[in-house]
């Protein structure tokens, strides 16, 4: 209905009023009548204009898309670029960082946290002093991981702390090929991760929890255990 001289609230009460006031016998005064006569007006004005519904189609203005969106759109504008070098010496995977501030949790509970985003698989957990509001220390908590595992750390994050919200953040990842030997010591076995760019061995490094297992067994300082790996791995 495009005519907006007409009252549909006033004419459906008006319509109901005027049918109760026909199964009722009283007189009307004058006033009455012309407002009788008035709603019936509209009424009839309201039967010839035909029973149909306005349906607009339009498209969303690009202001209404979140910044969210336009991230997404820039990481996959920048992997499929990432994608053409050639040739490309390491792997390129898109991932998510997860962060939060935090001022008002224990360390012991942030430490159980920790324990529990790497039991559930996440990739990578740090964390970032900061000054909040009101000059609060706090601590700000990343946490990188999967898409298809968001709503798994997002629940793990919310129930062991207090924070009220949680970022989510679409990103690439750059990460060199990787490969994991045994060196044997005299004293036991541990192991070492080897970092490739290309072909070329860039980076070696003990790996923490077989040399910590091999410390723990042989009583031997975890530092040693590093030092003899670095040894035994260039000798090889």
């Amino acid at each position: 209905i495009t005519n907006s001289n007409i009252n549909i609230n006033n004419i459906i009460i008006n319509s109901i009023n005027s049918g109760n006031n026909n199964n009722k016998h009283h007189h009307c005064n004058k006033n009455e009548d012309q407002h009788h006569n008035h709603d019936h007006q509209d009424i009839n004005y309201l039967n010839k204009i035909p029973n149909i519904l306005r349906v607009i189609l339009g498209n969303a203005s690009v202001s209404n898309i979140n910044k969210s969106t336009k991230k997404e759109q820039n990481v996959r504008n920048l992997k499929s670029v990432l994608s053409n070098l050639k040739p490309l010496n390491f792997n390129i995977n898109e991932v998510v960082i997860l962060s939060t501030n935090i001022d008002d949790t224990s360390p012991e509970i942030l430490g159980f946290l920790f324990d529990e985003l790497l039991a559930n698989g996440a990739l990578d957990i740090w964390v970032e002093p900061i000054l909040m509001k009101k000059n609060r220390q706090a601590q700000k908590i990343c946490v990188i991981c999967n898409e298809n595992n968001i709503e798994k750390f997002l629940k793990i994050i919310f129930t062991q702390t207090n924070t009220l919200g949680i970022r989510i953040y679409s990103t690439l990842r750059a990460e060199l090929n990787r490969k994991i030997i045994q060196i044997n010591l005299p004293y036991g076995t541990a192991k070492i991760k080897l970092g490739y760019l290309g072909n070329e061995v860039i980076t070696i490094s003990p790996e923490f929890e077989s040399c910590k297992k091999l410390s723990n067994n042989t009583g031997i300082p975890l530092k040693q255990i590093y030092k003899d790996l670095m040894f035994f791995f260039s000798n090889k």
